[in-house]
C-alpha cells in the first residue's frame, strides 16, 4: 500500500493519506458502551471502535433493496391468478 517513491508517506496524494489516517485512528478509539445506545453496545469488550460503529450505523441507515418492475409485474400477475375460480378447480399457474 505505502510506496516510499510516492509523495505524502507513498499515498499519492493528500486525500488518500487522510483517508488511510482517518481509518486508523477510528480503529484505535473505543466508544465506551456508556455512550452509546444499547443497540451498539458489545457485551464482550465494553465498547466498540469509532470505525465499528460507523460500519454499524451506515448499514442500519442504508436503503433497502426493493423489488424491480419487472418483479413486481410478475408478483401482480401471480397473484391475480389465484381468483376463486381458479382456486376453486385446483389450477396453478405452473400447470402450462
Amino acid at each position: 500500500m505505502l510506496d516510499a517513491t510516492k509523495p505524502y508517506c507513498g499515498m499519492g496524494n493528500i486525500d488518500n493519506l487522510r483517508d488511510y489516517m482517518e481509518n486508523l485512528l477510528a480503529d484505535m478509539i473505543v466508544v465506551p458502551n456508556s455512550w452509546l445506545p444499547e443497540s451498539y453496545h458489545n457485551k464482550t469488550t465494553g465498547g466498540r471502535t469509532l470505525a465499528k460503529v460507523a460500519s454499524m450505523y451506515k448499514e442500519r441507515t442504508s436503503p433497502k433493496p426493493t423489488m424491480s418492475d419487472h418483479e413486481r409485474e410478475t408478483r401482480a400477475a401471480t397473484m391475480a391468478f389465484y381468483t376463486p375460480e381458479n382456486i376453486a378447480n385446483e389450477q396453478s399457474p405452473f400447470d402450462d
